[in-house]
């Protein structure tokens, strides 16, 4: 019974053998860039942010920035991303999920050289 209420609320283990150790979230995007394309994941994002779903187009956006990208096109998706981040935290109740939001939103603009 301990086992299991430790298990509930410390969520290391959601009972998936898969998700116990698995690889690196960012090896794992590389995957999926690679099977997909890039161009094809990043019209998701632009569809997904069109719809509103901004908070899933965070995750296809960070699959994308896992590939190879040249300068240009980091500096595109790191500023794609800030929109995101942006429009996530503009719809979050909790200050403090707020303040996470906003600074990410800051620590991406930095990377495409535009600093607020």
């Amino acid at each position: 019974v301990i086992h299991g209420i430790l298990r509930q609320y410390t969520g290391w283990y959601d009972g998936n053998p898969s998700n116990l150790f698995p690889p690196k979230r960012s090896d794992i995007n590389k995957e999926i860039v690679a099977i997909t394309g890039k161009n094809k994941i990043i019209s998701h994002v632009h569809s997904l942010k069109d719809k509103g779903c901004e908070d899933m187009a965070l995750q296809f956006v960070d699959m994308a920035l896992a590939a190879d990208n040249n300068e240009d096109e980091a500096k595109a998706l790191h500023t794609l991303k800030a929109e995101l981040i942006e429009a996530v935290g503009e719809k979050e109740g909790s200050l403090i999920a707020r303040n996470i939001y906003h600074n990410g939103y800051k620590q991406e603009m930095k990377l495409t050289g535009i600093e607020e």
